[in-house]
């Protein structure tokens, strides 16, 4: 078995911001607009009432990887992501690899059809949990 670590160099975007946010993951949208200065700490005080129109939005996280010849000559090629939070579409170069709606699991996705030799694109939408439940 060989795996590749997606964990670094990851780009978060949302309707409502003005450029994309570099992160790693585990990460999340909160974490990442923390880190970059862009929301205040919402356990402070009263900030919880200041920060709501954050969980209003979807969030995009983007991951650009190199996948070589080698790894396609393998049988199966699964996407396996641990906790994803939680309601969120996945794609690989353009083609859908499915939805996760449950962080308490692991997820996995064939991706073997999707991938191409060189640079492939990963993109996962975490919807609103507000706007899910409405």
């Amino acid at each position: 078995m060989k795996k590749i670590n997606l964990c670094e160099n990851w780009q978060m975007e949302s309707s409502s911001l003005a450029q994309s946010l570099s992160c790693h993951v585990p990460c999340s949208a909160v974490s990442t607009l923390r880190a970059h200065g862009k929301m205040e700490d919402p356990y402070w005080r009263d900030n919880e009432f200041k920060v709501q129109d954050v969980f209003e939005g979807d969030y995009t996280f983007t991951k650009v990887f190199v996948v070589t010849e080698d790894t396609l000559n393998h049988r199966y090629v699964d996407l396996c992501c641990e906790g994803l939070d939680t309601i969120a579409d996945l794609e690989l170069n353009g083609n859908p690899l499915g939805f996760a709606n449950n962080m308490h699991r692991t997820w996995r996705f064939d991706c073997k059809e999707s991938l191409i030799p060189g640079e492939n694109v990963l993109k996962i939408t975490f919807h609103s949990p507000v706007q899910y439940v409405k």
